[in-house]
């Protein structure tokens, strides 16, 4: 009996993570649905700084150009204290994967948001539902079975997956120990 997948990938957390994670799956062909709990991107920067690996992986989904018009080179990091006294210097060589410049600084609000307008152009091959927060994971030999409720409504939904990647962060639901199939109950 064949089985009936909404998807092949499920992406819980649409974070930059989560949007980079789709575009690369996209990007070999593979149907994902990403699930992010909020509706809007949070309006505050949590990571401050990528560097030249994370520069090559956007060149090679071919987003690099316009990531980088919204992002800028950090040709050096400096520490100084009020009084205006330099603590330390860090200069940053250029690249040596091609990329540019080794760091670049972001406001991470407005680099996710351009990232998201990149996989929006792979909706052929990525779907997003916002305001759906995964509450349970059921993994068994064949997929895994991802189950949601809508933030505003309430309304429970399930999705049948080849895999899953939580690539939600610090905000993962942390596994029930004594759920079955969890290596701790075993």
């Amino acid at each position: 009996m064949r089985q009936q997948f909404d998807a092949d990938v499920a992406v819980i957390g649409y974070g930059p993570t989560g949007v980079i994670a789709a575009l690369s799956l996209a990007q070999q062909g593979a149907q994902v649905l990403a699930l992010e709990r909020d509706r809007d991107i949070y309006p505050r920067a949590r990571a401050v700084t990528v560097n030249d690996w994370t520069m090559r992986i956007f060149q090679n989904l071919g987003i690099g150009e316009r990531v980088e018009k919204v992002i800028d080179p950090q040709r050096a990091l400096r520490w100084v204290t009020y009084e205006g006294d330099e603590v330390m210097r860090v200069e940053h060589p250029p690249s040596a994967l091609g990329a540019g410049s080794r760091c670049y600084n972001i406001y991470q609000p407005v680099m996710e948001s351009e990232l998201r307008s990149c996989a929006q152009e792979r909706e052929d091959l990525i779907t997003v539902r916002y305001g759906a927060e995964v509450t349970e994971i059921e993994q068994d030999d064949s997929g895994v079975t991802v189950t949601t409720t809508d933030t505003d409504t309430g309304e429970v939904r399930t999705y049948r997956t080849r895999y899953a990647i939580a690539a939600d962060g610090g905000s993962s639901r942390q596994p029930d120990p004594a759920a079955p199939g969890h290596p701790a109950a075993r």
